[in-house]
């Protein structure tokens, strides 16, 4: 598949980089896409191509993950300060979790490092 910056595609998600964004794949070619979670499908756009991956923005959910929210802010969309906003609390706290043990792991070579839960707030 040649994909064109522009262009619009339906695609079903993964997984999530350590960034919030999800992931998708398309004939084995990476693509990032912001505002999707893991596990969501939906019509994406493409911004950037670059050698081995891809980035795009949701244009439209078809399917969503259970765990998403409203994020409470009003600008959320225009900022960009706080990338996992759209994930219910819980979730954030095991995202996070997921990332320290996968860095751990790749960075850090700590194959069988036990991480604990990450303590949430209450407010």
């Amino acid at each position: 598949m040649n994909l064109k910056v522009g262009q619009t595609l339906q695609v079903k998600t993964h997984s999530l980089s350590h960034e919030g964004l999800g992931v998708a794949k398309v004939d084995d070619f990476t693509i990032f896409i912001l505002g999707m979670m893991d596990q969501e499908e939906g019509i994406v756009q493409i911004t950037k191509l670059h050698k081995t991956y891809g980035q795009a923005t949701m244009v439209s959910l078809l399917e969503v993950n259970p765990c998403r929210q409203t994020p409470i802010c009003p600008i959320f969309d225009a900022c960009g300060g706080c990338e996992i906003m759209h994930f219910k609390y819980p979730y954030q706290l095991r995202f996070k979790k997921q990332m320290v043990m996968q860095t751990m792991r790749r960075l850090g070579g700590f194959a069988n490092l036990e991480i604990n839960d990450v303590i949430g707030m209450d407010d």
